[in-house]
Order: structure tokens, then sequence, then C-alpha cells
């Protein structure tokens, strides 16, 4: 395996990924540390190259990761490092990563489904994402409001997640969602009222979605539900107002794959 200097030119087509303007010219994105790069190669990610800290160039945890792939590697200094990282503490490995090819098109030929609108925090989604491979969902749809999927504390916080689960942004949420409706999907929503979770009888093909938490779900959005869900909490006043979306949806999820393996359907 050869190992090349990490060249200005790279440095800094690499340090443009840590914005979405820059993301969106290569359609490439940054995974940071040697635990998400490893992710990525289990995965089957499309790596473009890997770039490791000469301090780590010796570690044997990663030249046996990079031994399994067949990007390019490159050395890069603590300087040249701390100019394409996003995090304060140094990952020592930096992958680039080709995006994902898939799109709605996609989701139609699958059963479960969590739609994110306007869920706009990083790690919600990438916590979202980390769950949905958990409990064997198969896909996350985010409408534009949402934040990038690409986004590095995005994909951090997926811990890997985003390998096995289908991660798909559409231009219109609505719209996207009347294509599932006519392909069979029955469509929940997460509201304050609704039916509460405990009595939820999902059917097997489903997209829940999830409101952001300062609005919830949009207007659009609300008038395709086909049924309202809650989550149930306690009655007297208390100053929590809402869940965490990351955790809202977790909950869903759970409800939904126990539901589904009481059925005999999973598992």
């Amino acid at each position: 395996m050869h190992v090349f200097s990490l060249s200005e030119r790279l440095r800094k087509e690499t340090a443009s990924l840590n914005k979405r303007k820059g993301r969106e010219a290569l359609r490439q994105f940054l995974i940071e540390g040697v635990r998400s790069v490893e992710a990525a190669v289990v995965g089957g990610a499309q790596l473009v190259r890997v770039l490791v800290n000469d301090r780590m160039l010796e570690d044997e945890r990663v030249a046996r990761l990079l031994e399994r792939t067949e990007a390019s590697v490159h050395s890069m200094t603590d300087k040249q490092e701390r100019t394409i990282t996003t995090v304060d503490t140094s990952p020592g490995c930096i992958a680039v990563a080709e995006y994902k090819s898939e799109s709605l098109e996609t989701i139609l030929s699958l059963q479960s489904v969590i739609v994110l609108d306007g869920v706009q925090d990083p790690g919600n989604v990438g916590t979202i994402i980390r769950t949905a491979s958990w409990f064997g969902i198969d896909a996350v749809m985010l409408g534009s409001g949402s934040v990038d999927i690409y986004h590095p504390k995005t994909v951090r916080s997926t811990m890997g997640g985003l390998w096995d689960s289908c991660c798909v942004r559409v231009d219109d949420i609505a719209d996207s969602l009347s294509v599932l409706k006519s392909r069979g999907f029955t469509l929940y929503g997460t509201f304050l009222d609704g039916v509460s979770l405990p009595t939820w009888q999902p059917v097997e093909k489903a997209a829940v979605v999830i409101g952001s938490e300062a609005r919830g779900i949009s207007n659009e959005v609300e008038t395709l539900i086909d049924q309202r869900i809650s989550i149930p909490g306690q009655d007297h006043n208390r100053a929590t107002e809402s869940l965490n979306a990351a955790t809202a949806a977790s909950i869903c999820m759970y409800a939904y794959a126990s539901s589904m393996q009481a059925a005999g359907r999973v598992g």
C-alpha cells in the first residue's frame, strides 16, 4: 500500500466538504474518526480517499483498516488536519465518500419509513438514522426543511447507521408522501392528540412522520396523514412541553418494530 502526502489541492477540496455547498458541488462528504471509517468500509461505502494523521500511520487498527479499502491513502500533518476536521479533538483518520445513490424510487419497494419534516438539528437526525438501523426500519426520508444528511455532525451521530438504512432527501416532502400513499403506504403522524402509542396497531407498509420540535408537522403534510398518533406522558402540569424529535422518533420506531414482531412479520 502506497501512502501519498496530502497535496494542497486535495487539502482544500477535502476542507470544502465542511460546507453544504462544497458537498453538493462534489457530491462527496466527510467521515471522521477511525470507528466511523471502519463502519463505512464494512457498510460498503464508496470511499474516494482516506486521510491519516502522520501519528496514526503506525497504529495497528488503522493499518488493518487501510488494508480493507481500495481508496487512495494520504498522510496529513496536525496543521492540515485542523483545517479539515469539524471536531475539536483530532479524529486521526478522515475519509471522503461519495453520496449514496438511493432515491424516492428506492423507498417505494420497502416497507417501513421514518419521515422527517423540518428536523434541523444534525445530532437529532443522526441519532434517528442510528436508531432506525437498530430497529430494522428500512428508510429515513427527509424533506428540504430538514438538515443535510451529510452534515458532518449528522454522519458522526449515525454511528454507522448511515450504511444500514436507506437515507433519502427529497425536494418536496408533501409530493413525495403523496407518491408513497399511491404505492400503498399508510401515513402516520406524531401529534399531541391522536391514537395513544400503546394502543397503536400500525400496518406493515408504514411511513411515520416526525415534525420539527418548534413547529411540529407542517400543514401541507398534516392534510396527507391517514392516522394521528401520540406518545402519552404525565397528565399533570410540567415544564416539559414536548419530546426531543430523536426521542419521539425512537419511541415510535420501537412501537412499530414491537407490533411487527408480535404479528410475526419480523424477527
